[in-house]
């Protein structure tokens, strides 16, 4: 099932280079070509953004300003102005992306 969600496999130059750039940076851009089903894609979009508001209202209820001030829990942590690191729930969608 995974398979068929992915347009083309990387060569292993570039696999090697995107897992390099998600380590070193966060974040990857897949050369053109590869990826990952649209519909996939905007599901796992779709929880991030869902597991992100409850975790900022999490925040807020700490008494805490989710936007100005810096903080680190267990499951988010805020470095910069509108820049988030959080623990996202492995849902079913989720391990296929990462299968992908």
């Amino acid at each position: 099932a995974a398979q068929a969600c992915l347009s083309s496999q990387p060569s292993p130059d570039s696999a090697r280079s995107s897992a390099s750039e998600l380590r070193s940076q966060g974040f990857t851009v897949l050369p053109s070509g590869v990826g990952v089903g649209q519909t996939l894609a905007a599901q796992v979009a779709a929880q991030a953004s869902t597991r992100l508001e409850e975790l900022l209202a999490a925040v807020e209820r700490a008494g805490i300003d989710h936007i100005e001030q810096q903080y680190a829990f267990s499951e988010i942590c805020h470095r910069r102005r509108l820049r988030w690191d959080i623990v996202l729930n492995r849902t079913p969608e989720w391990n296929e992306l990462c299968l992908s």
